[in-house]
Order: C-alpha cells, then sequence, then structure tokens
C-alpha cells in the first residue's frame, strides 16, 4: 500500500465527504478524482469493519424507507391522507434519509482516519475504499430520490412498484459493497 502524507490523507477523507451536499443541502453526485480500485482482498479487516456500518445503515434506511413510502402511496390512494400531506410524508424521508447518510459518512470518516494514523501505510488503500463505498452509496441515494421524487408525481402508476424498486436498490447496495470489500 502506498503512504501518503497525514494532512493530504485527511483532506482526502474530508474531500470525499463533503461531495454528499451541494450548497443547497441536497445530496450531489461528483465525479471520482482519487485511486480508482482496490482489489477486495487486498483490504485489511479492520478497514472492513470500519466501512460495515455504512452499509448496514444505509440497508436499514432502504427498508424504513421503502416500508414507508409504500404505506403512504397506499394511503393517499385510499383517500385517507392528501396529496399534500403525501408529499410533505415523501419529502420526510428524503430529510431522514439524507441526514442518516450524513451521519454514517462523518462516523465512516473518523474511523478510517484513526486507522489511517495507526497504520500510514494503508492510507491510500482507504482513501480508495472510502471513495468507492462513498459513490455506491451516492448514486444509490440519488436513485432513491429520483424515484421517490417521481412516486409524488406519479402515485397512481408507481405505487405498486415500491417494495420491488426498494428491494432491488438493497440489493444493488449489497452486491456492489461485496464487490468493493469482499
Amino acid at each position: 500500500m502506498t503512504r501518503t502524507d497525514p494532512q493530504e490523507f485527511s483532506t482526502s477523507l474530508d474531500t470525499i465527504a463533503q461531495r454528499h451536499s451541494a450548497g443547497d443541502g441536497t445530496v450531489s453526485v461528483e465525479s471520482s478524482t482519487y485511486i480508482p480500485e482496490v482489489r477486495a482482498a487486498d483490504i485489511p479487516q479492520e478497514v472492513k469493519d470500519a466501512v460495515q456500518p455504512a452499509e448496514t445503515g444505509m440497508l436499514e434506511q432502504l427498508r424504513h424507507t421503502g416500508d414507508a413510502a409504500y404505506t403512504y402511496a397506499q394511503r393517499v390512494l385510499a383517500g385517507d391522507i392528501s396529496g399534500e400531506q403525501f408529499e410533505d410524508l415523501i419529502n420526510q424521508l428524503m430529510e431522514s434519509a439524507q441526514t442518516q447518510f450524513i451521519q454514517l459518512q462523518d462516523s465512516t470518516k473518523s474511523a478510517l482516519k484513526s486507522l489511517g494514523s495507526q497504520h500510514p501505510d494503508w492510507q491510500a488503500m482507504i482513501v480508495s475504499v472510502f471513495e468507492a463505498v462513498t459513490n455506491l452509496q451516492l448514486n444509490l441515494l440519488t436513485e432513491e430520490f429520483d424515484f421517490l421524487q417521481s412516486l409524488m408525481s406519479h402515485t397512481p402508476q408507481q405505487a405498486g412498484q415500491v417494495n420491488g424498486f426498494f428491494s432491488d436498490l438493497m440489493r444493488h447496495l449489497v452486491d456492489g459493497w461485496s464487490q468493493i470489500v469482499g
């Protein structure tokens, strides 16, 4: 593994983590500027353990959001809540998902900074892993938000697709994660 300057290492992790937010606080996906990939077999277990809570947390968020979005869609279709109430609830789900992502990102970054300080020879690999899992999560979060936005506009057509969509997102997360960290 390549050792990097300690300040450069910390700055790289901060930069990756900060890409989650555009100026208006919404999720933003920017292009990769770091090490393109690392082989999962070369990733120490400590690094895998440090990023695992981010995967687990996102899976929980997707499960919760999918269940709630399905319930809300059924309620608006049944006339139990208004379209405006439905939109408010969906917007709250997206805000919660964004907040949870940022919290998971920050805790993962802290754990990885600590590992990089303890193992300077792992720093380049840590940056690569953090960027790869961050990109995966951001892409899935963007897909999730796009679907939820569409669900608000096309509820009758998409209400029946909610469970399948979120199951597919969770499967994509698990598959992508295993490709990155093994």
